[in-house]
């Protein structure tokens, strides 16, 4: 079932073609239902290879949400933080996040920036590495 899911999602949201709208990929961005990018809701739902594709076609990682204000590597850290059974994952997508630019100080509707919300829990790999990307 889930990936069932990853393939429609991809299919839906990855590029116009698939609509028969345009040439361009400009789906990336356009906001779907819950007010969020594809990519946010892509990292919400722990889909790595959607979040890897979107990225790869041109997915802002720093774009909040268009009704929500949610901010791509905040969700990923609350993903760490909340899911623990899938952290492997989450972790990947926090470094695939970061392999493309994305600002550890950017705050979500919360007002907490990725590296704050790393800081309030007890992670150390995670606080490390959010960390490193600061100092760098």
């Amino acid at each position: 079932m889930k990936i069932l899911f990853s393939f429609l999602f991809l299919m839906i949201f990855s590029s116009s073609l698939v609509l028969g709208v345009t040439t361009e990929p400009a789906n990336k961005h356009l906001p779907i239902a819950s007010g969020d990018s594809p990519l946010i809701t892509a990292i919400k739902y722990c889909h790595v290879e959607v979040v890897k594709y979107l990225l790869t076609v041109g997915a802002k990682p720093c774009q909040k949400g268009h009704s929500s204000g949610s901010v791509a590597l905040c969700e990923a850290v609350r993903g760490v933080e909340e899911k623990k059974e899938k952290r492997e994952k989450w972790m990947e997508i926090i470094n695939l996040l970061l392999d493309v630019g994305a600002d550890v100080h950017q705050r979500g509707p919360c007002e907490w920036s990725a590296l704050e919300l790393a800081s309030m829990g007890d992670d150390e790999d995670l606080m490390t590495l959010l960390s490193h990307i600061r100092t760098e």
